[in-house]
């Protein structure tokens, strides 16, 4: 075999495996592929150590300790408001990890103060679907939307229903949700 001939022949050759090949080549080295070990080696290790039919192997799980890490909820603060300048929402997403994801948005039709705190609720269910949380703590300070969906309170406004009903079917995307109200004044934060 003509070790320069093989290279130009083979154009994935370069680098090192190519300076190695020519080097080599004049020992009369010939390369054959090994065949899979890995059967082997299980076959060996079974061999080495005989199971007896009569010994009771143990299938339990072994530490029973790990069973019970608990997943960690991902956190969601939403608030929307409305003044003479416009209307915004914002809405922040904590992860289990700590790390912050911060949104806002400005609403370009006009809207009252409930509607805009419904949809920083929605936009924020939404985000939380995305990343694909399945735990997650609301936290608002609008009383009205976080009773309205938690189903403590009625629904008096019929121009807020679809978005309750938006809101509420979101819900259904997460294995476990709690809902809480939060004051602005306790909160220290305003997204807008």
């Amino acid at each position: 075999m003509d070790p320069l001939k093989y290279l130009f022949e083979v154009p994935m050759l370069v680098g090192k495996l190519a300076k190695w090949l020519v080097l080599l080549s004049e020992f009369d080295i010939v390369y054959e592929t090994r065949k899979t070990i890995k059967g082997r080696i299980v076959a060996e290790f079974l061999s080495e150590n005989p199971v007896n039919e009569e010994e009771e192997v143990e299938t339990a799980f072994p530490d029973e300790s790990l069973k019970l890490v608990e997943v960690q909820p991902w956190k969601m603060y939403f608030d929307g408001a409305m003044n003479k300048s416009g209307v915004g929402i914002g809405v922040v997403l904590e992860a289990p990890n700590g790390e912050q994801l911060l949104m806002s948005k400005r609403l370009c039709f006009p809207t009252t103060n409930n509607v805009a705190e419904y949809e920083a609720c929605i936009c924020g269910l939404e985000a939380l679907i995305a990343v694909g949380a399945k735990k997650v703590e609301v936290f608002g300070d609008s009383m009205l939307v976080v009773s309205h969906v938690k189903g403590e309170w009625e629904l008096k406004e019929e121009k807020l229903r679809p978005y309750l009903e938006y809101a509420k079917k979101l819900l259904f995307s997460f294995e476990e949700v709690t809902m809480k109200h939060m004051p602005r004044a306790r909160t220290g934060w305003s997204m807008l």
